[in-house]
């Protein structure tokens, strides 16, 4: 509140569940009580939250974000998803300013690498998002499933042999997962998670942490020889 507004690049997400009763007139609601709640009159960014499947926002969803964007309300335009698939379809549109991919890029599983390439190529920006893997990389006693989705096996075991190899080379797992996204020029900005003062401190402290070249190599090796590294990793339904 006490920050000049100018010094903010201001973002927030609104959903367009596709598959419910009217869901244009949700998305109005919930852009316009955006506004509201922030005490706002502009947002630089306004991003289709869970968009896991382009098509169906060319509809409803991105003509009125489009009109709103006209009326100079917001400036850019985005979606954030977990789903490759849909980032791909959103960059091949030409409309949508930005992605925002969650979980798909980090130092256990770099699916949306491609899709980064892509949006680099057609000067979209590529946000990045959990490059902690929603804590498994660091707690995984403390994770709890994700809403609508469980974490693979796969990911789980993957995650433990990265931490052990981080361990053996003396490597804050902290350090590592926050700095990994630094090595790709394609990726424009990565959401760190910070929400306390602690969180802020061991970020600091993780971004300043030398990692040596060899220990990256290491690190590389060990990503390559998981056969679902590049992958999008299968999620299984959670009914409850």
């Amino acid at each position: 509140k006490h920050a000049p507004r100018q010094n903010i690049f201001l973002a927030t997400k609104g959903r367009y569940d596709y598959w419910t009763p009217n869901p244009l007139e949700k998305l109005k609601r919930n852009f316009y009580e955006s506004f509201e709640r922030l005490h706002v009159d502009h947002i630089d960014m306004y991003l289709l939250h869970d968009a896991d499947a382009y098509g169906v926002m060319e509809q409803e969803a991105l003509p009125f974000l489009l009109d709103r964007q006209k009326e100079g309300m917001i400036d850019y335009i985005g979606q954030g998803t977990r789903d490759v698939n849909a980032h791909q379809h959103a960059i091949a549109g030409g409309v949508m300013d930005g992605v925002l991919s969650y979980l798909q890029f980090c130092l256990i599983q770099t699916a949306a690498r491609e899709a980064a390439l892509e949006a680099k190529k057609a000067g979209i920006a590529f946000i990045n998002g959990s490059p902690l893997a929603a804590g498994i990389l660091i707690a995984p006693q403390e994770v709890k499933p994700i809403r609508n989705y469980t974490r693979t096996q796969e990911d789980m075991r993957f995650a433990a042999e990265m931490r052990a190899l981080l361990e053996r080379e003396g490597i804050d797992p902290v350090a590592a997962a926050l700095q990994y996204p630094l090595l790709f020029d394609e990726i424009d900005m990565t959401l760190t998670g910070t929400s306390n003062m602690g969180e802020l401190k061991s970020t600091l402290k993780g971004l300043q942490t030398t990692i040596h070249p060899e220990q990256w190599a290491r690190i590389f090796r060990l990503q390559e020889s998981h056969r679902f590294f590049h992958l999008q990793p299968e999620y299984a339904k959670n009914r409850e």
